[in-house]
């Protein structure tokens, strides 16, 4: 049985990016159509904590 959290995990991938000379990982999801939408979270915490609303984020994108 899948957890919600590896559920989120597998929707998304680990893309590397270089920011003034550091190498960084970012984790990005891509949902729905239209206009992208940056979702930023505090720290510490993760990504997942947008997964409750990002259903009805996705459908009013469009």
């Amino acid at each position: 049985m899948t957890t919600p959290l590896e559920h989120w995990r597998h929707g998304g991938e680990s893309v590397r990016l270089t920011v003034r000379g550091t190498p960084r990982r970012v984790f990005v999801r891509q949902v729905g159509q239209g206009t992208p939408l940056l979702l930023l979270h505090g720290f510490p915490a993760s990504s997942f904590e947008w997964a409750a609303v990002e259903p009805e984020l996705a459908g009013g994108t469009g």
